[in-house]
């Protein structure tokens, strides 16, 4: 039509708005990765652009209906799409379904899991994806639809997913209804117990380490255990305190010469000399020991 179809002040059942034909492959393929980013593509961009590309390379459109002829099983179409780059499984069943004629294809994520455990018991896995659904179970998952609606369980699927948006919900039966809260109030549940039950692990790990940490007694009594070697250096170590006790002293003897225990009664001032402690010669002098005879000095002969 003309482009006064689609005059916007039109109303009614009269409107008429233009319609645009997709663009062919070959079109695509000539635009430049900028110009569909200005469209609003945003990082899909250079990916269309480079499958449009390829997809010429490996014969267009012609190519396209070879994957949708009858002998090509639904896991033969996926497995040729997936060659593009960008494409995974679920892009690639969704293109066998809706323009390949695969009906038996379900492309599944998330949401398709979760319907199969509320509706039909599926429990391959118990635990909910993290980010994204493993091949096997994305496989199960396709299973356990195709053996409830058979040859034609990608539309089905394609209706329980479209029951589960917010903008039909009032279209489905009340009984429905409740029981899909139910199942969403179970799924919170769980989903905060298994949370609480991480938090707990990470604390106990942290309990667990900290207490596996020297405190600060601790520390304090390994270096009073330590001791100081003398002046001369002997079996000292670069600050001189050696993480160890100094060596037994027999009964009534005196710590080897040049080694004091750090702190001990007998080495009150902490410090050594090559000829003992300081404290030890202080007794000495106080009449612990006799004192050498005084020299008397020679009066010069008269």
């Amino acid at each position: 039509g003309d482009d006064d179809d689609d005059d916007p002040s039109a109303s009614g059942p009269t409107r008429r708005r233009r319609l645009r034909a997709f663009p062919t492959v070959e079109a695509v393929a000539r635009c430049e990765e900028r110009a569909l980013r200005d469209l609003g593509f945003g990082y899909r961009a250079p990916y269309v652009v480079d499958t449009a590309r390829r997809l010429l390379e490996v014969g267009g459109r012609d190519y396209l209906l070879t994957l949708r002829a009858p002998e090509t099983s639904r896991d033969e179409a996926r497995d040729a799409l997936m060659a593009f780059k960008g494409v995974g499984p679920k892009v690639a069943d969704c293109v066998a379904l809706f323009s390949l004629d695969k009906h038996d294809v379900v492309p599944v994520d998330t949401h398709v899991w979760r319907l199969a455990r509320r509706d039909y018991g599926f429990a391959a896995d118990d635990t909910a994806p993290k980010k994204t659904l493993t091949p096997t179970v994305y496989a199960e998952v396709g299973d356990a639809v195709r053996d409830v609606f058979g040859d034609r369980a990608g539309w089905a699927h394609s209706m329980l997913f479209t029951a589960e948006l917010h903008a039909f919900r009032e279209a489905l039966p009340a009984d429905l209804v409740a029981e899909m809260d139910a199942f969403r109030k179970t799924e919170k549940d769980d989903k905060d117990a298994e949370s609480k039950k991480k938090k707990k692990a990470t604390t106990k790990k942290k309990n667990a380490k900290t207490s596996a940490s020297p405190s600060d007694e601790e520390k304090t009594a390994v270096a009073s255990s330590s001791y100081t070697t003398g002046d001369d250096g002997a079996g000292s170590s670069s600050t001189g305190v050696l993480p160890h006790t100094p060596p037994p002293v027999a009964n009534g003897g005196s710590p080897p010469m040049g080694v004091v225990a750090a702190g001990s009664a007998s080495s009150p001032a902490a410090t050594t000399t090559p000829g003992g402690t300081r404290g030890t010669r202080a007794k000495k002098r106080a009449g612990t020991t006799t004192p050498p005879p005084s020299k008397k000095k020679k009066r010069p002969s008269s």
